[in-house]
């Protein structure tokens, strides 16, 4: 009965792992980054594994419970972007998947950035840095709760 269960559960999962791995590219890069080692567990369309199939549901269900968990939230994080040719340590603040903003330690450097099918695409804004950093330090504690303007890109 165990073994007809596992073949009942074998294509669909073979169908949610291509679609995992269609949609990874997608996570923003910390999330990516939290999820890395669970990603290299589902195999490529068509590839053995080697793993059993229990160990492959593990795996998907796991990094879609990670995905879950960042979608559902507003996270800070401390990143390193490349701009102007140069290393610049920024503070980013991603609103789930669904966008994210950033400006470095001068308040000068910012920009807007967004999920797409190839990744996550960014555009500077230099012009928003004041209302971005505003709109850190509030999520941050350190300025009290006000509306913030920002730019918002909807694809």
């Amino acid at each position: 009965a165990l073994q007809q269960a596992m073949e009942t559960i074998k294509e669909p999962l073979g169908k949610f792992e291509s679609s995992v791995r269609k949609f990874y590219a997608s996570f923003p890069e910390p999330l990516q980054e939290e999820t890395q080692r669970l990603f290299e567990r589902i195999p490529e369309n068509g590839q053995s594994s080697g793993l059993s199939i229990p160990e492959r549901l593990q795996a998907v269900v796991g990094l879609l419970n990670f995905a879950d968990k960042f979608n559902s939230g507003v996270q800070r994080e401390v990143e390193i972007r490349s701009i102007d040719g140069k290393q610049v340590e920024v503070q980013t603040l991603y609103f789930g998947m669904a966008g994210a903003y950033y400006v470095d330690t001068s308040g000068t450097n910012a920009g807007v950035g967004y999920p797409s099918e190839t990744g996550w695409q960014w555009q500077e804004s230099p012009e928003h840095a004041e209302g971005i950093a505003r709109l850190i330090a509030v999520y941050s504690g350190n300025r009290e709760a006000a509306f913030v303007p920002v730019p918002v890109n909807i694809p």
